[in-house]
């Protein structure tokens, strides 16, 4: 049976009918299965890009590392770049250098800082930080369009030039040479889907591309780009957006980059790890080098030869982002953003971070290649102020579990606890005590507790054998006391303390595991203890006597500013240096902090102790933390100091 032409006509209008009916289902369901929502978030939300406007006070008289305060101030909502800002402080007499050392500056006045800027990135190791189109310079977005989409202006999302252009050289080359995408195809692609090379995927990119342009101007399209665009990362964080990637590569704002930098940055986009500056500098000189001319030849940019990196410019930045990379910056920062705890400002918790960092990398060359770790709990001993500061250095693990339930051995930090209870037994700071050896008859054998100091006298004060931290006159005057009538005492405040404590002995000296919330409570009454007969130079208490860093275990250790303040510090020591403490009371904060192996023990002994590692980490941490330090007191439990 033959057709007419008439009844084949129909029969393909009705096919073409169906066939344009899947198509448009096709083309709604591409639209409404993509999150657009995720592009009306970055133009509406504008509001949420600046900073939340809280201040961050430093005091008079307080000293800041100017490497970390500059790098705040360039992260901060200040309106003033950190060059400025630093230029502007040192003219009018706000800040000025610290004489005497380099590096340090001295706040001459109370003066307030922005907080930092949110961080808008929700992926983990990122930092992302949205600004509107009218805050991206013109050099960026016409440097883009001229080198990636010349024709942005005129298409409709999708460049049929481009595209054709495109399949021809891939079918002449026999492979996928050019994609012909546009910016908002790279956009979409940014946003929605993924890299992987498939016709399917690349269909629903062109849909949603179109749409959006229907849709959007196309100063939302680039701002869009602009703020989601992954540029590399570096020092282990992901860079997004080109706030990030100004501050980040050059520490400078994007209305302070220059042509040249700028073309770095255009130049990177192309593939961010091909041309990362750390492993691949060759390529991204190359590729900038041709972003630069071609955008000079297009007059998009100053054709001016004294912008252009000269080889010792290129390697001296390769270097700086090289040190910046593994001194970590970055990542201290986004850490210090996660922290939501409110006993200390954010530029407490950055300097916290970073100086606990330092000691990290310290540690990691007395000891390489082992499974290392800090911790740290910081609050007030005043059972009515709730706030406090938790810092561990494995973010990656629970940080509750690892400060109020994981327990390590306390070595030496329990020694003023246990001194303030033997002076309630009739002895005084002055009295002497013997340094020879003692030896206790066990069930389990005869122990003797061993001596780290070499040389010691025969007799020493009270005061100096707990000031030296001495093993021996602990066990004797505890033997003298008696370990049942101690451990009626210790029962109540040192947790599974093993008794009966005359069969245990060692625990005296630090054989005791706990956590640092534990020890904190611990240090919480004995403070109370100490506060309740007040501080007296005329009858000094433990307390006080531990208050003078030139006299105590960290005398050779402290700094001279540091060693000039008066404040509560024990320094702990035990398991071949697997574990190290420093406890500190500065009449406002009670902290501890521990440094220590957590993997397996099965090492040689490492060269780390109390005073080298958790005793550094505080003393930086309040040296350049913008707080002036006060005098060491009761105030604070509601107690006046005599």
């Amino acid at each position: 049976m033959r057709l007419s032409v008439k009844k084949i006509f129909q029969i393909l209008l009705i096919l073409f009918g169906i066939g344009f009916g899947i198509m448009m289902i096709f083309v709604l369901l591409v639209i409404a299965d993509a999150p657009l929502e995720r592009l009306e978030r970055v133009s509406v939300d504008r509001a949420k890009t600046r900073s939340d406007g809280s201040l961050i006070s430093f005091e008079k008289g307080s000293l800041v590392n100017s490497s970390e305060f500059e790098f705040f101030i360039n992260f901060s909502g200040s309106s003033k770049s950190a060059t400025r800002f630093l230029l502007d402080s040192k003219e009018s007499g706000d800040i000025s250098p610290l004489k005497g050392r380099k590096g340090q500056l001295e706040i001459q006045k109370d003066i307030q800082v922005k907080d930092l800027l949110q961080n808008n990135c929700d992926r983990i190791y990122c930092y992302q930080h949205r600004i509107n189109f009218d805050k991206i310079p013109s050099l960026f977005w016409k440097g883009l369009i001229g080198i990636e989409d010349y024709r942005f202006l005129d298409h409709f999302g999708v460049d049929l030039k481009s595209i054709v252009r495109a399949a021809v050289i891939d079918i002449i080359e026999m492979k996928v040479v050019q994609g012909g995408s546009t910016l908002t195809q790279q956009l979409v692609k940014n946003l929605f889907y993924s890299n992987e090379k498939k016709l399917s995927r690349k269909l629903k990119e062109m849909i949603v591309a179109i749409y959006i342009e229907s849709k959007y101007p196309k100063e939302n399209i680039l701002e869009a780009y602009f703020n989601e665009v992954f540029w590399g990362s570096l020092g282990g964080m992901k860079i997004k957006g080109i706030y990030a990637a100004s501050l980040f590569y050059f520490e400078k704002r994007p209305d302070e980059i220059n042509p040249y930098e700028a073309s770095i940055l255009i130049g990177l986009l192309k593939g961010p790890n091909f041309y990362r500056p750390l492993r691949h500098l060759d390529r991204l000189v190359k590729r900038t080098n041709v972003v630069f001319n071609k955008l000079t030849e297009l007059n998009l940019f100053p054709g001016n030869p004294e912008l252009r990196w000269k080889k010792q410019k290129w390697e001296s930045w390769r270097d700086r982002l090289k040190k910046i990379s593994a001194e970590k910056w970055h990542l201290n920062m986004w850490k210090s953003l996660k922290n939501n705890q409110n006993l200390l400002n954010r530029y407490e918790k950055f300097i916290f971070i970073h100086k606990a960092s330092k000691v990290m990398s310290f540690i990691g060359k007395r000891a390489p290649n082992q499974d290392m770790a800090i911790k740290a709990y910081i609050a007030s001993p005043n059972e009515e102020d709730k706030r406090f500061f938790s810092f561990y250095s494995k973010f990656e693990r629970s940080k509750k579990t690892a400060i109020e339930v994981e327990r390590h051995q306390v070595g030496s930090t329990l020694k003023p606890v246990l001194y303030s209870y033997f002076l309630n037994y009739d002895y005084k700071i002055d009295d002497l005590v013997s340094t020879e050896e003692i030896k206790l008859d066990l069930v389990s054998g005869k122990w003797s507790p061993r001596e780290a100091h070499k040389n010691l006298p025969k007799e020493v004060s009270i005061g100096e054998a707990l000031a030296k931290s001495y093993n021996r006159p602990v066990i004797r005057i505890a033997n003298e006391i008696g370990f049942d009538t101690l451990e009626k005492d210790l029962d109540p405040i040192i947790p599974r303390l093993q008794k009966p404590l005359g069969e245990y002995p060692a625990q005296l000296l630090g054989a005791v595991e706990l956590s640092l919330t534990e020890l904190h409570k611990i240090y919480k009454k004995f403070i109370y203890k100490e506060c309740e007969d007040g501080l007296s130079v005329e009858n000094p208490n433990i307390l006080y006597l531990l208050s003078d860093p030139k006299q105590t275990t960290i005398r050779l250790a402290v700094g001279s500013e540091i060693g000039k303040q008066r404040f509560f510090g024990k320094t702990g020591t035990s398991n071949k240096g697997f574990d190290n403490w420093f406890i500190f009371y500065d009449g406002v904060r009670l902290g501890v902090i521990w440094v220590g192996l957590e993997g397996n023990r099965d090492v040689d002994q490492f060269k780390l102790y109390g005073s080298n590692t958790s005793f550094k980490i505080f003393e930086t941490f309040v040296r350049d933390g913008g707080r002036r330090f006060g005098e060491l007191g009761c105030e604070i439990l509601g107690e006046k100091t005599p």
